[in-house]
């Protein structure tokens, strides 16, 4: 933190992200309030914890916290069908077929991360051996290897992630 409060005495702001910002300890929330207040840091912080229970409230009142949702199994497929397709940015390159199953084990087993399922999709294809005729083949069991995950009819509860970021005076603004 004493880092962070150096770079923004010198450059005058420092925007500073925070993954499990949940995980900050009172002393260094405290640390950083001063520069939260005179705007010389600009904290973005992520979490899956409720910031109203982990982040001290002067930090929370000098935020605006955004509530993000997991994406849904459809928006999941399409991005996997998309990058399937996608030759110059996805994995259009190459002759590939995935079945209904493991299709819908990427989008079910990656839990609303489209990170997650992407890479595992890239992971099944350019790890599987194609045919002699040169198309890939990708089933429920190439897919369970490549999430890591078995295919299971129980679906977790959908846990909500939870984003805040430090606005200035009169400003507000979406980080997303």
């Amino acid at each position: 933190m004493e880092i962070v409060a150096a770079e923004a005495k010198m450059s005058g702001k420092v925007i500073l992200l925070l993954d499990e910002v949940h995980r900050l300890d009172k002393a260094k929330q405290d640390f950083l309030l001063p520069y939260l207040e005179n705007g010389m840091i600009t904290l973005i912080g992520a979490t899956t914890s409720n910031p109203y229970h982990a982040i001290n409230p002067a930090i929370r009142s000098r935020c605006q916290i955004f509530e993000l949702k997991s994406l849904v199994t459809n928006d999941i497929t399409k991005a996997l069908e998309r990058a399937l397709h996608d030759e110059e940015r996805g994995l259009g390159a190459y002759k590939t077929e995935v079945s209904f199953d493991a299709l819908t084990h990427f989008a079910t087993a990656s839990n609303g991360d489209v990170r997650s399922a992407l890479n595992a999709l890239e992971l099944a294809v350019i790890s599987t051996e194609p045919d002699e005729s040169g198309t890939i083949h990708i089933d429920l069991q190439i897919a369970e290897e490549c999430m890591q995950k078995k295919a299971s009819p129980m679906t977790r509860m959908e846990m909500p992630i939870m984003m805040f970021c430090r606005l200035s005076k009169n400003q507000f603004a979406a980080v997303m």
